[in-house]
């Protein structure tokens, strides 16, 4: 997938064309706010009315690697949408694959490789300690159909990394999930959403196809933004969101295809000012 010309130029050739609804979360757990200083977690019986007020809706939840695989029919599907987790939590495979099952959504994991079957603490969570899932754990996901990605190694801020050691990052957390887990890791979700140009070569380099941020001024394959669900957002801030993510949708589409009208119709005018009129 690493096409040729500059960055602006594959950015532009691989621009989906719509953004998917892509829901971001971290933590499902019912822990104390006072140990979540960031907001990350959700609730398990928020993140439940969230998932079923979507199935209600009638829509599906599908890993978005399989949007590489199938894109075609999920960009003619309005009602898919795509669930990631990012660090790799346990309480992500003890509350949320279970109710995922029951209603038939599939999800992607993106661990961070150091943190694999480990316990311990973030530096601004002072003491409280967390438990991240076993390569057991996302073996069983695998096996649920859910996808497993990269969140580098050592959870770093890929941006800020020096080209060898980001090559590094990218590449050797994408081959231990590989050599663990089997199959192909095709996408990274970039640690803290943090992405610029060099990040995205470095990941096209390293064999990814897809990339997840956070926002995104111009989304493309290696850009895909997400809304974010944490603690702070209840049902009526989910629905408002939801709403907001439809409408740029929307707009953005309706953007493109004018874009595209007038890139169109400026081709037939060069066309017809360069046909010569026929010599009597």
């Amino acid at each position: 997938m690493d096409l040729p010309g500059s960055v602006s130029e594959r950015r532009s050739r691989s621009r989906p064309a719509r953004c998917p609804l892509i829901l971001s979360y971290h933590a499902v757990t019912a822990s104390d706010p006072a140990g979540d200083p960031y907001g990350m977690d959700v609730r398990p019986a928020v993140f439940c009315r969230q998932m079923r007020l979507l199935a209600a809706l009638g829509f599906r939840a599908r890993p978005i690697e399989e949007w590489l695989e199938d894109g075609t029919a999920l960009d003619q599907d309005r009602r898919w949408f795509a669930i990631t987790f990012d660090d790799g939590y346990q309480n992500v495979f003890d509350n949320a694959l279970p109710l995922c099952r029951r209603l038939g959504f599939r999800a992607s994991v993106y661990p961070v490789i150091s943190r694999i079957g480990t316990t311990g603490s973030w530096p601004q969570e002072g003491s409280r300690r967390r438990r991240f899932m076993g390569w057991e754990e996302l073996r069983a996901l695998c096996s649920a159909g859910w996808r497993i990605g990269s969140h580098g190694m050592e959870h770093r801020s890929l941006p800020s990394l020096e080209e060898r050691r980001l090559a590094w990052e990218l590449r050797r957390s994408r081959s231990v999930l590989e050599e663990e887990l089997g199959g192909t890791a095709t996408a990274i979700s970039y640690p803290y959403g943090h992405v610029n140009d060099t990040v995205v070569l470095a990941a096209r380099r390293a064999g990814y196809r897809l990339g997840l941020t956070l926002y995104a001024e111009t989304p493309d394959l290696f850009r895909l933004p997400r809304l974010e669900v944490g603690r702070r957002v209840g049902m009526g801030r989910f629905v408002l969101r939801l709403l907001q993510w439809w409408w740029r949708g929307c707009l953005a589409t309706d953007m493109m295809g004018m874009a595209e009208d007038r890139a169109s119709s400026r081709r037939k005018q060069e066309k017809r000012s360069h046909v010569r009129p026929a010599e009597s």
